[in-house]
């Protein structure tokens, strides 16, 4: 992910924004969820998403502008249940962090 980053803003001389497009599920009730799945949707859906603001973040802030978008799932609004990795503790900690804009 950095890598890619550093390549993009060599070759463009800036970064102005980032879509981050969250897309992977995780169904089953909670208690039946293997940990190690739920490990791996928590470490890819929300440490993947900081990790990409730690790379981004001070290069938009040393440009003065940039924005990010945290694109995530609405799978918590389904019908039935069985996202509760997802509903009770993705969702709701991306929520938090909403999309961020700089500008001098």
């Amino acid at each position: 992910m950095a890598a890619a980053i550093t390549q993009i803003t060599k070759a463009a001389q800036r970064t102005d924004i980032v879509i981050n497009n969250m897309r992977t599920a995780l169904f089953g009730a909670v208690e039946v969820v293997h940990i190690c799945d739920a490990e791996n949707f928590i470490n890819e859906m929300l440490i993947g998403t900081v990790r990409l603001q730690n790379a981004v973040l001070p290069l938009m802030r040393a440009q003065g502008c940039g924005r990010v978008i945290n694109v995530s799932t609405q799978q918590d609004a389904l019908e039935g249940g069985f996202t509760g990795w997802q509903s009770v503790a993705v969702k709701p900690a991306l929520d938090q962090e909403k999309s961020k804009t700089f500008n001098r």
